[in-house]
């Protein structure tokens, strides 16, 4: 056998398909005008798509807003945002999370998914980080007690702070609100 590689299989179909289309489209419009039955399922499947368009809200959600829900280890449910969303729902871009992250003035989520380390919050926590952070313009010079109050909120609501072991461990150490967190 000779070594070669795969071709892949779309540029296949879509080489095939152009060979082919006059043929294929000849046999459809053959079949539309000869066959009744073939007419009649086009013409259905047809009305069905229109309606499916029209019944369906167009809406795109973006995709740092759409929440997504986990299980957690004592057999609850958790409901996480990205920090897209968590910097809309505070105010702040995210540019500043990752800022108060890093000089130690907000704890880190433990929550953190993927190779490219994606960060998700509660819904509790990032009310906590709000109530906190307020209005205030600027978070200098800090509050040496907030990021303590905060700590212990995200704590008191079931949240493994300080788990800095990917997603899976932190759901597995996540007390869900159902199970009296």
């Amino acid at each position: 056998m000779a070594d070669r590689a795969p071709s892949p299989r779309k540029e296949y179909y879509a080489d095939w398909y152009q060979q082919n289309r006059d043929r294929i489209s000849k046999k459809r419009k053959r079949s539309y005008s000869d066959d009744p039955d073939y007419r009649e399922k086009v013409l259905s499947q047809s009305a069905e798509h229109r309606e499916r368009q029209r019944s369906a809200p167009r809406v795109k959600v973006p995709r740092h807003q759409v929440p997504k829900r986990y299980k957690t280890g004592d057999g609850g449910e958790v409901v996480l945002y990205s920090i897209g969303f968590f910097a809309m729902f505070i105010s702040r871009s995210v540019q500043s999370i990752n800022e108060w992250e890093r000089n130690g003035i907000l704890p880190k989520t433990p929550y953190i998914q993927g190779t490219r380390r994606f960060r998700f919050y509660t819904q509790a926590m990032m009310e906590e980080v709000k109530e906190h952070v307020g209005t205030k313009r600027r978070l200098y010079p800090v509050d040496p007690e907030m990021y303590d109050k905060i700590v212990a909120a995200w704590e008191k609501s079931g949240v493994p702070v300080g788990c800095e072991d990917g997603m899976k461990v932190a759901l597995e150490k996540t007390k869900s609100a159902k199970n009296g967190a």
